[in-house]
């Protein structure tokens, strides 16, 4: 039993300031950090989130013929150089991102590319 009047899903901060704790799909405390969605089998552009979010990793399934990107903006129509966060290689492989978004979070896979992508 709690001996303080601190919600159970809250943390203190050094500066005494409450802030949400991380949880997982599950409602468990996420104690590595680490973006808790993942979205299989992108193979076509798709706007993951429309509002600011963290990318996590992106792996490369199906390499295809051109390279792809993860983009900072809320739809596939606004995805381009001046808002990519990370560019996909077309080789097969798994990339840390590990990067905030301030707008959205789209993924533009290249010609035949098919990917995995972490985020919350």
């Amino acid at each position: 039993m709690p001996q303080n009047a601190n919600a159970a899903t809250v943390a203190v901060t050094p500066a005494k300031v409450q802030s949400p704790l991380l949880l997982d799909n599950f409602q468990n405390v996420n104690i590595t950090g680490t973006p808790n969605v993942t979205t299989l089998g992108i193979a076509a552009s798709v706007a993951l989130k429309t509002t600011p979010a963290r990318v996590g990793r992106a792996s490369v399934i199906v390499a295809g013929s051109a390279a792809g990107s993860v983009n900072d903006c809320a739809t596939t129509a606004a995805a381009g150089t001046a808002n990519a966060l990370a560019v996909l290689p077309n080789t097969v492989g798994n990339y840390a991102i590990d990067a905030y978004t301030a707008t959205g979070l789209v993924v533009v896979p290249g010609t035949g590319m098919t990917v995995a992508v972490t985020w919350e």
